[in-house]
């Protein structure tokens, strides 16, 4: 495994990038995947959500939900995706096999992939880059600090976590 900070540098040249993350997503998930999904577009780069599974309807206020593929209902379109992806980024999973039938395609991969979680003891056998988190927003203060040069960043990078009462963790620090 490498160290996230070896992630910044290669950001700026747009990428076909897809991000997936555990079967039945919840918010924390779901946030996750269309915080970044949001961040990324910001710099030109092809991005795609994909979840292996269908998810609760009371997430869909957040920015993004809509257009999230779910893999059991829309296989030959996510598959078609994840053949021309460049780099995979699995958020808030630590084994292929939470994503339930999307995990044969995902080890299959030969692109980067990349681990974005705060669950113990990943799978390394399969990650190439990634660093486990236990607390979600430490990957928030790193981020920010690397992209300052960049100016404001779209709102809805970080909309997910600022629903009241949605059911979703709050940024503590």
């Amino acid at each position: 495994m490498k160290k996230i900070n070896d992630i910044f540098p290669l950001l700026d040249k747009p990428k076909n990038i897809t991000i997936t993350t555990h079967q039945k997503p919840d918010a924390d998930a779901m946030g996750s995947s269309l915080g970044l999904y949001n961040f990324l577009i910001q710099f030109g780069h092809q991005v795609t959500v994909i979840s292996p599974t269908n998810w609760a309807s009371w997430v869909n206020w957040m920015p993004g939900s809509r257009k999230v593929v779910d893999y059991e209902m829309q296989k030959p379109k996510a598959e078609a995706v994840l053949d021309e992806t460049e780099w995979l980024f699995c958020l808030d999973f630590n084994h292929y096999n939470r994503t339930k039938n999307l995990a044969p395609k995902l080890a299959s991969l030969k692109c980067t992939k990349i681990l974005i979680d705060h669950h113990e003891e990943p799978d390394r056998r399969w990650w190439l880059l990634g660093r486990a988190l236990h607390r979600r927003y430490e990957l928030d203060h790193r981020v920010r600090g690397r992209v300052r040069w960049l100016g404001p960043l779209d709102p809805d990078a970080g909309r997910h976590r600022q629903q009241p009462g949605a059911g979703v963790e709050r940024l503590r620090g």
